[in-house]
């Protein structure tokens, strides 16, 4: 695992699950990322307001707004802010192609399947972060 790829990095996990939220955030915190974790977009959304992510983790199948309008959202609030737009990986449990467009489509930049292989994600996190240090005008 290339736990260099998030040491440091604000990285915001969305999981209504609390089990698969914990264990995403004990993971990447061992990692030496900076994690804050919520249970539903709402919360993100606050969060993001406030503190702007490196990358963000999301499942797809939240209770209320879901994870594909979270993403949007998300994408509006950053070009509100003038800000770049953060790596964003959808986890979900279903893994054909029609959900891995639609995630793609929507926003996000990956598509993970549940249950996460951590080393998996970090290798992600790695690819999309270094996809970002290495855009003009981006340390």
């Amino acid at each position: 695992m290339n736990a260099d790829a998030v040491s440091g990095k604000k990285i915001l996990i969305v999981e209504d699950e609390e089990g698969s939220r914990q264990s995403l955030a004990a993971m990447l915190t061992d990692c030496d990322a900076d994690v804050t974790a919520v249970a539903d977009a709402e919360g993100a959304l606050a969060v993001i307001e406030q503190r702007l992510p490196d990358a963000v983790i999301s499942d797809i199948e939240l209770p209320g707004m879901d994870g594909y309008y979270f993403i949007q959202k998300l994408r509006d609030l950053e070009s509100k802010m003038g800000a770049p737009s953060a790596p964003a990986v959808a986890l979900t449990a279903h893994g054909d192609e029609a959900h891995q467009l639609r995630a793609v489509g929507e926003g996000f930049q990956m598509h993970v399947m549940k249950p996460v292989d951590p080393a998996g994600l970090l290798r992600v996190l790695d690819r999309l972060l270094s996809e970002v240090r290495q855009k003009p005008g981006n340390a």
